[in-house]
């Protein structure tokens, strides 16, 4: 193979190298996105395919046991071994599970959700030394980033089945820690370690059986229609949204995106190829 050719066919393959880095730009920044999809690393999105969650959290005084923040690193929503139960303790070396069935809220848009837990068979009262227990916490944990535009309200506190609190949008507490980081909503009905959420507590005694709370979120371009009572504010927002005409799915862009660098890649391989067969041809011939 002459220089002349052999620079050619290193060019070549140079151009189609070059080409497949630029083109993977935008799938490596797509996966480093994704990467970053944790707790308030996204923007708020209000618009129909949107899915985010509330948690039920529980912690009571003397005896400790609980069912934790999902933010936390040991015990929280990401160690799926531990996060669907009640424990006897937020202390991961020494927890042991205790009765209780859990049941978490998928929020999809403005709606009535519920969180709840049933099936504690007395695990919350359990004697303890240190003196009578009560909840220490009692909170809607979310994964929806704090905006303006979302409202909490309408909150029935149910214990055994029986209501025991309500409240509005003006009597929430939201926990100013996680307001911070991860800068997502969490409603304090009781949490006896920050004194300012006192005055806006509800009073509520240690169930037997099961917790429930429900409660209203609203502030989304649309309405879940499996929510139960959904909010009337839906029709409202969703007049005021402009939605895109060609709105196009993330996924399908994704796709296309993938394909295109892929025969772009194709043809800058077929060009050189071409460019090599044609030098050798063109040898042949005048040789």
């Amino acid at each position: 193979m002459t220089k002349r050719l052999q620079k050619l066919l290193a060019g070549g393959l140079a151009f189609v190298f070059a080409l497949a880095a630029f083109m993977s730009v935008s799938t490596v920044s797509e996966a480093v996105n994704k990467t970053a999809e944790k707790w308030g690393k996204t923007p708020l999105s209000l618009d129909e395919g949107t899915e985010y969650h509330a948690y039920l959290v529980v912690q009571v005084k003397e005896s400790w046991v609980c069912r934790y923040f999902p933010y936390d690193d040991e015990m929280g929503v990401e160690n799926q071994e531990l996060w669907d139960k009640i424990w006897t303790t937020c202390n991961r070396d020494d927890a042991e599970p205790v009765s209780g069935t859990i049941e978490d809220a998928v929020i999809k848009g403005n709606g009535r959700y519920t969180i709840k837990v049933t099936g504690l068979d007395g695990s919350l009262n359990a004697e303890t030394a240190g003196g009578e227990p009560e909840f220490s916490i009692l909170a809607i944990a979310t994964d929806i980033p704090v905006d303006d535009r979302i409202t909490f309200d309408n909150i029935s506190v149910k214990m055994d089945g029986n209501e025991v609190a309500t409240k509005n949008t003006d009597g929430l507490y939201y926990d100013k820690d996680f307001e911070v980081d991860p800068k997502l909503y969490c409603i304090d009905l009781i949490n006896t370690w920050h004194a300012e959420s006192t005055d806006k507590a509800i009073s509520a005694v240690l169930p037997n059986d099961s917790i429930e709370i429900s409660f209203d979120v609203s502030g989304f371009n649309y309405d879940n229609p499996d929510a139960v009572e959904a909010t009337p504010e839906a029709e409202a927002a969703s007049d005021d949204a402009a939605a895109p005409a060609d709105k196009t799915d993330s996924a399908g862009e994704e796709k296309s995106s993938g394909a295109v660098s892929t025969v772009l890649i194709v043809i800058g391989v077929v060009i050189v190829c071409g460019a090599v067969v044609a030098v050798l041809v063109r040898r042949k011939m005048t040789s």
